[in-house]
């Protein structure tokens, strides 16, 4: 891939997850995510994508709703 191949897969991948925590979409948000992810949850990590998925499930529990909104960002790929 190219540098804008990269950025415009990174931006995607970003709208996915923003998309499915605003739908409250357990199955499209964890598959943003690798298998062997790491999710920094306010300081405490945690790992794989069924361990992710559980405490994120647990966490929209807590929410009546939830709007994610993108924030300004730059993208830097190296390798």
């Amino acid at each position: 891939m190219n540098p804008i191949e990269d950025e415009m897969a990174l931006r995607e991948l970003m709208a996915r997850y923003i998309d499915a925590v605003n739908r409250d979409d357990a199955d499209t948000w964890i598959n943003t995510w690798a298998e062997d992810g790491t999710w920094n949850l306010m300081g405490e990590p945690v790992t794989g994508r069924a361990n992710i998925l559980a405490l994120w499930q647990q966490m929209m529990a807590s929410f009546e709703f939830a709007l994610m909104l993108p924030s300004s960002h730059l993208f830097t790929v190296n390798g």
